[in-house]
């Protein structure tokens, strides 16, 4: 089915706008507040403290420490995307997951994606959501480079209904991207200027205080001029599109049923149809699990290509059973105002380029939760209790004074000087002593506001499930390894969620990797990317799109980074391989990447801890060595022989020669075999120095 006509696109824009924006509206206001909190300059309570006639208030930003621990967390325990070939042979698997690695390592590095995704993990922990864009650019590079954005959470809106974490289930994503209007006329020059978007808001912030406030002034210099700023949105949305999927009647392990003098012809033509449907555009799938593959052994067809294989079919005669399936096509929108400015399908058809991470959903308020929503009502009242405990002690600070009128000559001028703590005040005689003058009785600070601020300061971390240890303010200054490990597996289980979120992320940003790092090698084929080979050593490799495979699996491998995790991996690490050196195995090379050392010392170590190949030619005297051993043991052997046989000869002749005396004929025959062989011992001594072998070596 091809796209949607402009106006049928374009009504299906607005209405998905609409819905998009009523219904997040208040997921928008819950995240300007968040924002407020964590940035410490806001507070939705009344404050009571005088300053020169204005309300203000105590703040202190208690919740930031919160949010940049975890964060912080989150970068420390950031794991690294991986893909595996799919391959049956093992050699080409490790060489196509090679180079497919090097390219990911190459691209993510050079789009700074670690950092993206860091600023990601706090949007979420502020808002309950953060997005990364990720395309293809040819801005710096002719031949394209991957980079990511990170999204406002005030200009990314999705599908209400989307209920999945990372809102996998969302019908439709949109953005909106603020350009100036000279930018914009560059960037899509066949779009009117009068046609563009203005960005200037339309709906106000405002919201009724029942005590008065500032919102009816004018700022100084407001009268200034603004930009001119325009809004354009980037639609992605998905479509249900019917394909069909039947068994392929020339594949070779369809039953004979096709006459072989029709294979080669009907396969001929079936190749020519899918050529024909690329050049034509239509229906063209840039997946690989949903493209039409005339030697594939299932054929996945849409209609189009469907009917044209159908009448094929039937012109030989060649009976086909089809399956009917649905299949998600998904297809991007670039609109402003009215005007559609660009309308495609997608590269990526396993889901939308803008990748969410979400925190917990409510259910009640159909909206995503973050951590500081638990923040704010804690942190709001801490600072109320300091701002009225401040107010009273304020207030009270200057008692007052009962006195009679007698008691002193001018009032105006005592009651000008008894506020002085330096100044000497002359009253009437008999006036002090009298008791004519009386200070006021002193106002006791209220009691309940110590126990508002410390009940408020601990259901910061009974909210949040994060201990003050964990923000590093416990009194013990030496904390081992292990306690520290066990901590952050804690926080880990009290924010299962978020986390099980960034490992969701991981693996489908990795899948919309795959399709971009297709698309730069086929576009900048020779590009150097650097690889560190196993020797630990760097070294540059041209892409070539012939060393990626068709097909990957992905993993999410775990990466340790902070200082702690490195040390700990490398004493696990170093107690394995102590235990396999009494084996004979050597693993040391293994633990020098963990090792906090620059990586020219990391290479050099890692080939110094490696066998060194022998040299070749201590090689060949080793080997010419053991051949001329081989063959003096053979000679040996057989000359043993052969010797045996004779000495068993000549000591019957002996014997045989003395008859008629009682002689010992076994220790006759054993004193004429030692003879013989002390001979023979002494004649092997003289070839083997006549031959420069070390006798030794030719004696068994």
């Amino acid at each position: 089915m091809p796209i949607k006509n402009s106006k049928e696109l374009l009504e299906q824009w607005k209405k998905h706008k609409s819905i998009s924006e009523s219904s997040l509206q208040d997921q928008q206001t819950q995240a300007k507040k968040n924002y407020a909190f964590y940035a410490g300059d806001a507070m939705s309570y009344n404050a009571s403290v005088l300053d020169k006639g204005r309300r203000i208030s105590v703040i202190f930003n208690k919740i930031k420490p919160y949010v940049d621990s975890i964060a912080g967390t989150m970068v420390q325990l950031r794991r690294k995307p991986g893909y595996i070939a799919r391959m049956a042979d093992n050699g080409q698997q490790q060489a196509y997951s090679s180079s497919m690695n090097a390219l990911s390592d190459y691209a993510r590095d050079n789009g700074n994606f670690d950092q993206l995704e860091t600023r990601q993990d706090k949007h979420m922990l502020i808002v309950g959501y953060g997005a990364v864009d990720t395309n293809i650019i040819f801005h710096v590079n002719p031949d394209g480079e991957i980079k990511g954005e990170n999204i406002s959470p005030f200009d990314v809106f999705w599908d209400p209904q989307a209920r999945e974490s990372n809102l996998l289930d969302s019908r439709w994503v949109f953005r909106r991207k603020k350009f100036s209007r000279d930018e914009a006329e560059k960037r899509f020059p066949k779009v009117d200027p009068l046609d563009f978007e203005s960005a200037k808001e339309t709906l106000s912030d405002y919201i009724y205080n029942p005590v008065g406030g500032t919102y009816d002034k004018i700022a100084i210099g407001s009268e200034g001029q603004e930009e001119d700023l325009v809004q354009v949105y980037y639609y992605q949305y998905w479509e249900l599109q019917t394909y069909y999927r039947a068994f392929n009647p020339l594949s070779e392990e369809a039953p004979e049923v096709v006459d072989p003098s029709l294979v080669f012809q009907v396969s001929d033509l079936m190749r020519k149809i899918r050529e024909r449907r690329i050049d034509e555009g239509i229906d063209k799938f840039t997946d690989d699990y949903f493209e039409f593959d005339p030697l594939a052994e299932f054929l996945v067809m849409t209609p189009q290509i469907k009917n044209d294989m159908d009448a094929l079919f039937k012109k030989f005669g060649i009976d086909v059973e089809y399956q009917v399936h649905e299949k998600q096509v998904y297809y991007t929108a670039i609109i402003t105002g009215d005007e559609i400015i660009k309308k495609f399908k997608s590269p990526h058809q396993q889901g939308f380029t803008i990748k969410f991470k979400t925190g917990d959903f409510d259910e009640q308020n159909e909206r995503w939760l973050s951590m500081v929503d638990s923040l704010r009502e804690p942190s709001k009242y801490a600072n109320k209790a300091l701002t009225e405990m401040l107010y009273v002690i304020a207030s009270n600070s200057k008692g007052g004074v009962l006195y009679e009128k007698g008691a002193v000559d001018n009032s105006a001028r005592f009651e000008q000087q008894y506020a002085s703590t330096k100044g000497a005040i002359q009253v009437n005689d008999g006036a002090v002593s009298g008791g004519k003058i009386t200070p006021k009785a002193q106002a006791a600070l209220p009691t309940g506001y110590e126990h508002i601020y410390n009940i408020s300061n601990q259901s910061l971390a009974e909210v949040t499930g994060i201990n003050r240890e964990f923000l590093g303010m416990s009194e013990a200054k030496q904390v081992s390894a292990l306690l520290e490990s066990q901590r952050i597996n804690q926080v880990i289980n009290t924010l299962a969620g978020p986390f099980d979120s960034i490992t969701l992320y991981q693996k489908e940003h990795a899948r919309l990797m795959l399709t971009w790092l297709k698309q730069l090698s086929q576009n900048s084929q020779g590009r150097l990317v650097k690889l560190i080979g196993e020797d630990g050593a760097a070294r540059f490799e041209a892409i070539s799109e012939d060393q990626l495979a068709s097909e990957y699996d992905v993993q999410i491998a775990e990466l340790p980074a902070s200082v702690a995790q490195k040390q700990e991996t490398t004493q696990v690490m170093l107690g394995m391989a102590d235990k396999l050196a009494v084996l004979g195995i050597n693993i040391y090379a293994s633990v020098v990447p963990y090792l906090p050392i620059k990586q020219e010392d990391k290479t050099k170590l890692i080939q110094t801890l490696q066998p060194q190949p022998p040299d070749p030619e201590q090689v060949r005297q080793q080997q010419a060595l053991q051949q001329l051993t081989m063959q003096g043991q053979l000679a040996q052997i057989a000359k043993d022989k052969s010797d045996t046989f004779l000495k068993e000869s000549q000591a019957q002749k002996i014997a045989a020669s003395i008859p008629g005396e009682a002689i010992d004929q076994d220790k006759t025959q054993a004193e004429v075999i030692k003879t013989l062989e002390e001979a023979q011992q002494k004649s092997l001594e003289n070839d083997a120095i006549k031959s420069g072998v070390n006798k030794v070596d030719l004696i068994i």
